[in-house]
């Protein structure tokens, strides 16, 4: 049986000298282990926080949602496994977001 746990995470940054506050929704499907887990929250958080903090102090060429989302793709697919990531939902603003499967 395979489940999909999300786990969102703030953070700031400044895009084109504007201070932004951002939103990252990380999907992580795979089966549940004998905890009863597919995957703990906190550690969702603390490896999406470690990859934001590496994206962002490595600077984006173009620092749009778009890239930003692909960026922390790269940072965080091989990190959950057996489970996977699966989707990463960047919300720049609560009325707009990008959305991002790695493919």
């Amino acid at each position: 049986m395979n489940l999909t746990v999300i786990r969102r995470v703030t953070f700031d940054a400044v895009h084109h000298g504007r201070d932004l506050s951002y939103a990252l929704e990380v999907s992580i499907t795979g089966p549940v282990d004998e905890t009863g887990s597919v995957v703990d929250f906190d550690v969702v958080r603390d490896v999406a926080r470690e990859a934001v903090k590496r994206v962002i102090d490595a600077g984006v060429a173009a620092p749009t949602a778009e890239n930003l989302v692909v960026a922390f793709w790269g940072e965080l697919a091989p990190r959950f496994l057996p489970a996977r990531l699966t989707r990463l939902r960047l919300w720049e603003t609560p009325n707009q977001s990008v959305e991002y499967d790695g493919s």
